[in-house]
């Protein structure tokens, strides 16, 4: 079973934004070869190659184009999750029920559920 974690994923993510191991060490504070080593592992994890190194700067293979977007989602969900774990801890309710007026202008409630969303991202 394969085991990744949030690095990983956020190495990769960042290495195929910036197709530039360099720039996301420098992003990350890290050594080069570090952000180098993590893309590789990866590679060996999966048993692909997620970017094509023979010219100047590392290009994103097929393999990690079509990776990269399910990656954002994974790490969405697990910001979504640290998030929804620190308002449990804070004693924040987990269920809201909202009730209007039908006369209530829908801009006005639009309105007020996205300040809502704001405050409250995970619910």
């Amino acid at each position: 079973m394969l085991n990744l974690n949030t690095d990983q994923l956020h190495t990769f993510v960042r290495a195929c934004e910036e197709k530039s191991f360099s720039a996301v060490a420098r992003g990350m504070g890290r050594a080069q070869s570090s952000v180098s080593s993590a893309i590789q592992n990866l590679e060996l994890d999966l048993g692909l190659v997620l970017f094509d190194r023979s010219g100047k700067y590392p290009q994103p293979t097929a393999a990690a184009q079509a990776l990269l977007p399910l990656a954002r989602q994974a790490l969405g969900q697990l910001h979504r999750f640290q998030q929804a774990a620190d308002s449990y801890q804070c004693g924040e309710e987990p269920l809201l029920r909202v009730q209007f007026e039908e006369l209530v202008m829908p801009d006005r409630l639009n309105d007020m559920l996205a300040t809502f969303s704001k405050h409250f991202p995970h619910s």
